[in-house]
């Protein structure tokens, strides 16, 4: 192979790996006071991450499934007004326990 078209899969082959390093992964910096990223450092190793930013991302995932306190009260209102109004239905009592091991009722 000729030098220059050796050079020039060299080259296109740097970009692609830097195009997808960069398509990866963006900075996101953060200020906290020496206690707080003690405390997140702390955090992290305690719930196995192996960084920081592994353990901020999967909080940032698992905020998409939490839901405020007032969206909380409004479908415990919800849930009152259907009682009231008879759209609920009556269960027997469930073990939930059973449930977990598997058991029928």
């Amino acid at each position: 192979m000729s030098m220059k078209l050796d050079s020039v899969l060299q080259l296109y082959y740097n970009k692609r790996i830097i195009s997808k390093l960069n398509f990866m992964r963006n900075i996101l910096t953060l200020s906290l006071s020496d206690e707080l990223k003690e405390s997140a450092q702390n955090m992290a190793k305690k719930r196995g991450f192996s960084t920081v930013s592994g353990y901020v991302r999967f909080l940032l995932r698992e905020d998409k499934d939490v839901i405020t306190d007032k969206e909380l009260w409004e479908d415990i209102k919800a849930a009152r007004r259907d009682y009231r109004e008879g759209k609920c239905i009556d269960a027997d009592s469930i073990n939930l326990m059973d449930l977990y091991d598997g058991k029928k009722n």
